[in-house]
């Protein structure tokens, strides 16, 4: 009888014990876990209300990262929509107070009140363009074709932005490469933020290479490389992450949403993207996509006139 008592006040106790971590976890001391001694229902009772707990704390703990991230998001956003729309309001009103300004003034506002509008009009399409891949609403339309020759197009596109930089731009191709498996907008789209990247990171009187290569058997790669600045490698692990530029200070080139744009590409693809980077020598991006299934190999000829000088 006494062995009976003894074993039923153990119980209790560790019921009690067990109710009191339950209540610790229900007024927010997450980290708190139940003793797991025992075989009996108690213990397995206490090793399934700990793994309960620990899905509770990790979930809790990526609200409190998302809610995080949607601050900063918010913050960046703010300032990089501020920047333009200043530029833009304060062009427009010297426009209306000098309504007697020379023709050739009036005509300089007005082309710097143009570039601040498709800078912000360039910026409010990256975010959407960002809110639709998070939203996983992008359905890549898959199919095969020249990576050589969208590379060459993407660059043609991105010709009068180098001369306007003084910048030279080149891309070139392997022969005989075979057909890509890819959605041709979206890699398109890659390509031209890649090169831009490289564009305003790079002198003038510099040179932007691109090159479309075999990576290995399965996949293809284009990669641009740019004459700039570098990127520390302590900013190499997160370059790119939204709102991520070469140089952490406000005063940066660009949104710091071009690249993100990029690895959300890479990643429909199945493909992946990477940098490579020496301080004061320059970077090296490289977009990764996989070869098409059972795709014809390119001739020659055809790989050649995918090349542009």
């Amino acid at each position: 009888a006494r062995a009976g008592v003894g074993a039923c006040r153990g119980l209790t106790r560790r019921l009690s014990r067990l109710t009191e971590t339950v209540g610790a976890v229900e007024r927010g001391a997450l980290g708190v876990r139940a003793n797991e001694r025992g075989r009996d229902e108690v213990g397995t009772l206490a090793r399934t209300f700990n793994r309960m707990a620990a899905r509770i704390e990790s979930q809790v703990d990526a609200l409190r990262r998302t809610d995080r991230q949607r601050r900063d998001l918010v913050a960046h956003v703010s300032h990089d929509l501020r920047s333009p729309l200043a530029s833009l309001r304060g062009y427009l009103e010297t426009l209306t107070m000098r309504v007697d300004a020379p023709a050739e003034e009036r005509q300089e506002h007005v082309a710097r009140a143009l570039h601040a509008s498709e800078r912000l009009s360039g910026l409010v399409s990256d975010l959407f363009d960002l809110a639709r891949f998070d939203a996983a609403e992008v359905r890549p339309q898959l199919e095969a074709a020249s990576l050589a020759e969208l590379a060459a197009a993407a660059v043609a596109d991105l010709r009068p932005e180098a001369a306007r930089r003084n910048v030279t731009l080149r891309v070139r191709a392997e022969e005989g490469l075979p057909l890509a498996e890819l959605d041709s907008g979206l890699i398109d789209r890659a390509v031209c933020n890649l090169v831009e990247n490289a564009l305003r990171h790079t002198p003038a009187g510099e040179t932007v290479d691109g090159e479309v290569a075999r990576e290995d058997t399965t996949t293809l790669s284009v990669a641009v490389r740019d004459t700039g600045e570098g990127v520390t490698p302590e900013l190499l692990p997160r370059v790119f992450d939204r709102f991520v530029r070469a140089d952490e200070s406000r005063s940066s080139k660009g949104a710091g949403l071009g690249l993100a744009i990029v690895k959300r590409i890479a990643a429909l693809h199945g493909g992946t993207v990477r940098v490579e980077s020496t301080l004061g020598a320059g970077s090296t991006f490289t977009l990764v996509v996989p070869v098409a299934a059972s795709a014809p190999v390119l001739e020659p000829e055809s790989a050649a006139s995918a090349t542009a000088g």
